[in-house]
């Protein structure tokens, strides 16, 4: 942004024109959305909130969901290999909020590189916060974790719902927000997505 207030007499009255060089400082997504993202943001939104209170519903009255999810946790216990617990290893160890924290840190770090303040605020605010109020979550539902005679860890915390996906979801949100509108052509944004 450019301010020039030059050869201004004292007390004048001056306008500030404000030219953005878009090549410099492109409008990113922390500060203007386009009417269609915005709709989509907010279907999103509603779509989540929605199943996300459809499966609350089933743990709090543990309901057909949970049982399935019992089934499912007993089955994979059953089958389980090297390979695939290592994976599974590989991929909690890298989202505890602890990962998560250092990864938003990270993209803190690169968008006050770039001097988009209002996107490190955001980043700032809404991890710290949303893994915040998930665990306030499960304190409400209090849901145990699934107990195994040979379980490779224990935790002591609740199960539902699960901090590795809401930080996930949370940080990976935060990224997709800011980099699809950044990218060129329908096939990469999608592909992001």
């Amino acid at each position: 942004m450019v301010f020039s207030v030059r050869n201004a007499p004292p007390g004048a009255r001056v306008e500030a024109i404000i030219t953005l060089d878009e090549q410099k400082h492109p409008v990113g997504p922390w500060r203007a959305a386009f009417p269609w993202q915005l709709r989509w943001g907010i279907a999103v939104l509603i779509i989540a909130a929605v199943l996300f209170a459809l499966i609350a519903e089933e743990v709090a009255r543990e309901g057909p969901l949970v049982l399935l999810d019992e089934r499912c946790a007993h089955w994979l216990h059953q089958h389980r290999t090297p390979t695939l617990t290592a994976l599974m290893l590989f991929v909690t160890r890298m989202h505890v909020p602890a990962m998560i924290d250092l990864f938003a840190l990270l993209f803190a770090i690169y968008l006050g590189s770039r001097r988009e303040w209002v996107g490190v605020a955001i980043v700032a605010v809404v991890i710290p916060a949303g893994l915040l109020f998930n665990t306030l979550l499960k304190h409400v539902f209090a849901r145990g974790r699934p107990a195994f005679d040979d379980s490779l860890m224990t935790l002591n915390s609740y199960s539902f719902p699960s901090g590795h996906t809401a930080g996930a979801t949370l940080l990976y949100g935060l990224l997709a927000l800011y980099w699809v509108p950044r990218l060129k052509g329908r096939g990469a944004r999608t592909a992001m997505l």
